[in-house]
């Protein structure tokens, strides 16, 4: 017989709220059969000095890739009109843009550990209705898009299922760890 040990919590903690504000999302839709023609157009936009808040790809179906690419609001203008000009299609067709959008984004101990996480997160912020443009998730962190002037709401209604720490109990654990030096 073999004893399984799983990391649970009442509340999911976290490390803290991170925001992003007046973000614009350009989306751009690569036929897999061109892909090999995006590589060195996205191999260039380092050179236009644009800082990207979020960058990922996924699939949308078997023969278009979507690449999502957060950034600033005020330099996606620049951004478009050089994926639209520039792109292997000629023409923007492939390039779509959102705007305004935020990013609220955060990370925690052991969600390497936890299953369950990403349902809890999804199933809390539906019951609040709130709407994800995309979303992002590693190990450890946690991304999500949300429509201009959302993310403070997704924020509190996440709360009633994610902990955010405390000042005065972290300062609570730093003393009982001092005081009693094992923890107790």
């Amino acid at each position: 017989m073999e004893t399984t040990a799983v990391y649970w919590e009442s509340k999911i903690k976290t490390y803290g709220f991170q925001l992003e504000r007046d973000l614009s999302l350009l989306i751009l839709k690569i036929d897999q059969q061109k892909l090999h023609l995006y590589g060195h157009l996205i191999e260039k936009l380092g050179d236009l000095g644009i800082k990207f808040s979020l960058v990922f790809g996924q699939f949308h179906d078997s023969s278009t890739l979507n690449v999502f690419m957060a950034v600033k609001s005020a330099p996606a203008e620049r951004l478009l009109d050089y994926l639209s000009h520039d792109s292997p299609a000629k023409g923007g067709e492939d390039v779509y843009r959102i705007t305004p959008v935020e990013i609220l984004s955060f990370q925690g101990p052991h969600y390497g550990d936890r299953y369950g996480i990403a349902f809890t997160l999804l199933e809390t912020l539906k019951s609040g209705g709130i709407s994800i443009i995309a979303s992002c998730c590693s190990v450890s962190c946690i991304y999500l898009l949300l429509k201009g002037g959302k993310a403070d709401e997704a924020r509190e209604i996440l709360l009633k299922n994610f902990e955010i720490p405390s000042k005065s109990n972290h300062r609570k654990g730093l003393l009982k760890r001092n005081i009693h030096g094992d923890g107790r």
